[in-house]
C-alpha cells in the first residue's frame, strides 16, 4: 500500500503513513509493480492553503485575546474593590 500524501509505501495494517503521518483511508492499495511512489505522490489530496492557515492562527490568537480579557475581568474587579474598600476605610 502506498501513501497518497507522500507516496512511500506503506504496510497494509497501518493506520497512518510512518513517514508523513497522514491517515490511511488516503492510502491506496496497490501491488508493488503496479504504481510508483513517484505517480502517488503526485495524486497529492489537496493541502491546507496558506490563506486557510492564516487564518486559522488568525482565529487562535483571537481566542486567546478574548479568553486573556474574560479571565481578567474578575482579577480586575477585586483589585478596584480593594482600592475602593481601602479608600473608604482612609
Amino acid at each position: 500500500m502506498y501513501c497518497r500524501s507522500c507516496g512511500k509505501q506503506i504496510p497494509d495494517a497501518s493506520k497512518f503513513c510512518q513517514n508523513c503521518g497522514q491517515d490511511t483511508p488516503n492510502a491506496i492499495k496497490t501491488s508493488k509493480s503496479s504504481v510508483s511512489p513517484e505517480i502517488l505522490a503526485s495524486k497529492k489530496t489537496p493541502k491546507i492553503s496558506s490563506a486557510n492557515k492564516n487564518k486559522k492562527h488568525r482565529s487562535g490568537k483571537l481566542l486567546k485575546i478574548v479568553m486573556f480579557l474574560v479571565l481578567s475581568m474578575p482579577i480586575l474587579a477585586i483589585l478596584i474593590l480593594l482600592v475602593v474598600t481601602i479608600s473608604k476605610s482612609l
